[in-house]
């Protein structure tokens, strides 16, 4: 360090820290001592090991305390040319000027002084010319003002260059609202000083940074060899995915490539397999062709931005699916069109968080490695799109074949050989079922009407006869109808009856009596009518209560588990699954479920045999290592639906009498259904041939 410009002093330790110097205040002893003890703080610190993170907020904090300033700034020029503001002590900070986040280190703030042209200007000029200086603004209107090297301003910014190997690297800027030269002077001084030991930290802080960029630039290449080591498109899209991610650090990278104008996913990082057909990867491709069309990378981070419609609309859909907290997609452009232009990308790189948010860093990495991503990525595709290019690729037939022309033709003779033998000899052919083991005489016992489960006689495992009582329900509306019947019903008869005493004496009498007799007799047969009618309402109701005693449809054993807890006192719907009865005595039978593509197989084959049961071995999971023999009983007339929702043909078939000692009812059967005879070569690539005429030829 060379020497101060501080003029000599007796500096005298104080046990309080100083107050800052008022304008006008000549400074005292114990202002010299503060700033010795800053010195030499200042100079352990940046000879400290490890190096300190948070080195430039302490040094703005004892710049604060010593000089009493309003704001001070540690700006830093890193490897590629940019101005960050390393490190801010804003006017509210706490006394020793720290913000500090949750490691000690201060917050980085590179937008500080964005808004303020000038100031940019300012510390720009200092790093060019090196040297220090001193500007006046006026706070009325910031960055307007012209500069100026007065005394008297609303406030004065001062500024030194942190000098190191190579040129100026960093600036010391404080504000204060000081109008005296003297004050601005000593200002200048004292950080000249403070800058000349922070070129020591700064020394060892750009050699750890040069040192981060070689090993970053080490990964890189490293990176660029395993994407080019194969030219097959799956497998540089997954070098790319899972050597990207292991480089930018976020939580997925996915690549998806460029078909037309859709987009296909490639590669998951973490994932060896994924189905294209689920909400998540279609809205990803969906938002990736979206991309692709525009040719400019998106961040879901800048979502305040006015996007169109055309790209929100499938960002907002895909952020819903995958909920993932932020992502950004990269378009992969190796190549320039014929114009110089950017051509339409190749693939797309995605980068996805799921905690937190992508940082800048992984911004900048995943755009480092866009690059030599999108070349690797048009080459395996361009290799792609050559015809046999994979055989001709990973097979160099002809050097094999060179010198070798007898061994050649023997082998080429022998799988002909293969192939013919194949395709004549016979095979018994056999379609894959899966099923379940099921008593023949089996009944869902159903709820009868709305209720309750009032009371309950069965429970799992017991024996119950044709017409037993099961299950009692009581429905609250039954019951009040059925009392509102037979009130309105007796009320009908005690009318009934006093009209038809009336009408006896009303005949016996005069004229006027006869009247009255005839009136009365009509109302008399109003209520007989009335009377007949309540009391069919009252059978009725007294019909549906008895059939809320639900009675066992067969004789067998309860099949449900836990019935108490499953009905006991709850509430039941109308043709609501109340239980099952099964009788495991009696025949049992397997119950399969042919996968739609081998239903033909099977009818072909029954119609084949002219009605003759086709033979069928299976294995229980219960009991996998003894093999069972059965036959074909029935089979359905069509296709049905499954409970998983896969289209099947239901066949069911009898099982011999010595499986049940064993059996259990819906035990899961895998069976193999006997169809006759076809060639070998049929019987072991029936799938390629299946997948041949479903998918190439149809």
């Amino acid at each position: 360090m060379g020497k101060s410009k501080i003029p000599e002093r007796a500096f005298e330790a104080t046990a309080s820290p100083r107050a800052p110097q008022r304008p006008g205040n000549e400074p005292d002893d114990s202002f010299w001592a503060g700033i010795e003890r800053m010195l030499a703080d200042v100079a352990a610190q940046a000879r400290a090991e490890p190096l300190p993170e948070d080195f430039p907020a302490r040094v703005l904090g004892w710049l604060h305390d010593v000089l009493g300033t309003d704001e001070e700034t540690f700006w830093h020029q890193d490897l590629n040319g940019r101005l960050r503001n390393w490190s801010n002590r804003q006017p509210l900070a706490p006394a020793n000027g720290s913000s500090t986040g949750s490691n000690g280190a201060m917050a980085h703030d590179d937008q500080s002084g964005a808004d303020d042209p000038q100031r940019l200007e300012f510390v720009k000029s200092v790093l060019a010319t090196g040297s220090a200086r001193t500007a006046v603004m006026d706070s009325s209107a910031p960055g307007q003002a012209p500069e100026r090297t007065g005394a008297s301003a609303d406030h004065t910014r001062v500024a030194c260059p942190i000098r190191c190997e190579g040129g100026t690297a960093a600036v010391l800027e404080v504000q204060h609202h000081r109008r005296a030269a003297a004050d601005v002077q000593l200002a200048l001084e004292v950080l000249r000083s403070v800058a000349e030991l922070c070129s020591d930290y700064l020394r060892r802080y750009q050699l750890q940074e040069f040192a981060r960029d070689r090993a970053s630039r080490n990964e890189l290449a490293q990176f660029s060899r395993r994407i080019h080591d194969s030219l097959d498109i799956g497998e540089t899209a997954y070098a790319i995915a899972n050597e990207g991610r292991r480089l930018v650090g976020c939580d997925r990278v996915a690549v998806v490539a460029c078909r037309g104008s859709a987009c296909e996913t490639l590669a998951v990082s973490g994932a060896a397999r994924w189905d294209r057909r689920s909400n998540s990867i279609a809205r990803l491709e969906e938002l990736c062709a979206a991309v692709a069309a525009g040719g400019d990378a998106l961040s879901a981070g800048s979502l305040a931005a006015d996007l169109p419609p055309q790209v929100r609309v499938p960002l907002d859909a895909y952020l819903e699916t995958s909920q993932i907290r932020d992502l950004c997609v990269l378009p992969l452009t190796g190549t320039l069109g014929a114009d110089g232009s950017p051509a339409r990308p190749a693939g797309l790189l995605v980068l996805e968080q799921f905690t937190g948010v992508l940082t800048d860093e992984m911004r900048e990495r995943g755009s480092t490695i866009a690059e030599p991503g999108a070349q690797a990525l048009e080459h395996a595709l361009v290799v792609q799109r050559i015809p046999w290019g994979r055989f001709f690729r990973r097979h160099d037939w002809r050097a094999r074949l060179q010198g070798r022309g007898r061994t050649a033709l023997a082998v080429a003779a022998g799988i002909a050989v293969l192939l013919a033998g194949a395709c004549l000899i016979p095979a018994d052919f056999e379609v894959e079922a899966r099923g379940v083991l099921q008593p023949r005489l089996r009944r869902d016992v159903f709820a009868p009407d709305d209720g309750v489960v009032e009371e309950l006689f069965v429970d799992h495992g017991m024996q119950v006869i044709s017409g037993q009582p099961l299950v009692a329900l009581r429905n609250a509306q039954l019951d009040l109808d059925l009392k509102r019947v037979w009130g309105e019903l007796q009320a009908a008869r005690k009318r009934l009856s006093a009209i038809e005493t009336a009408r006896v004496e009303a005949t016996v009498g005069n004229a006027a009596g006869a009247v009255a007799a005839a009136r009365l007799s009509g109302e008399d047969a109003e209520l007989q009518e009335l009377v007949a009618a309540l009391s069919r309402q009252h059978t009725l109701l007294e019909a549906q209560q008895i059939e809320l005693r639900v009675a066992s449809p067969i004789a067998g054993q309860v099949l449900t588990w836990d019935l108490p807890q499953l009905l006991q006192g709850r509430p039941v719907h109308r043709g609501q699954a109340l239980m099952t009865i099964a009788d495991p005595t009696g025949p049992w039978d397997i119950e399969l479920e042919v996968a739609d593509r081998d239903a033909g197989h099977v009818l072909e084959a029954r119609q084949n045999g002219q009605g003759a049961a086709l033979k069928t071995s299976y294995r229980m999971a219960t009991d996998p290592g003894v093999s069972h023999e059965s036959s074909v009983d029935r089979v359905a007339l069509s296709i049905e639906r499954t409970a998983a929702g896969e289209p099947a043909l239901r066949v069911v078939g009898g099982v011999d009498a010595n499986v049940v000692s064993t059996a259990r009812p819906g035990a899961t059967v895998l069976a193999k259904i006997h169809c006759g005879r076809r060639s070998l070569a049929y019987v072991w690539l029936r799938d390629v041939y299946d997948a041949i005429t479903t998918r190439l030829l149809f």
